[in-house]
């Protein structure tokens, strides 16, 4: 009898606090770590975009004063930080069934953070990714 058996391309479950971490949840809440914070330079407010296409989103810094920025609001012990992306998340469609960890952050020399929802990891309990055996 022939099996197809699924390789699991997820992680154990530990904390990489040496490196910038970003995951969203299944309601729209983008958190990042300390590192992803500092890796764009620490702004208080992102504006939000989205390339369909590629399935990429890009937070860009921004001044907490235009009408489109979203905060970056300090969560639990202050070196995580938070953004309510759920209308964005809305607009454009953007949906997960579990939290998602952001396999890959790109952080460019402007300070914008590319994040690609092709390349994730469910981390909350009873998923993951898997890939086919080759």
């Amino acid at each position: 009898m022939r099996k197809t058996f699924m390789e699991f391309i997820g992680r154990p479950n530990r904390m990489h606090t040496d490196r910038p971490r970003v995951t969203l949840s299944h309601r729209g809440v983008i958190v990042l770590n300390g590192k992803a914070h500092e890796a764009m330079e620490a702004p208080a407010a992102v504006t939000l975009h989205y390339d369909e296409d590629e399935r990429v989103i890009a937070l860009k810094p921004a001044d907490s004063g235009r009408p489109n920025a979203f905060p970056l609001k300090p969560k639990g012990d202050f070196k995580y930080r938070m953004i309510n992306a759920s209308p964005f998340c809305k607009h454009f469609r953007i949906r997960v069934e579990r939290t998602v960890l952001f396999n890959e952050v790109d952080v460019d020399n402007d300070g914008v953070m590319m994040l690609e929802m092709r390349n994730t990891t469910s981390i909350a309990r009873g998923g993951g990714r898997e890939r086919a055996m080759e």
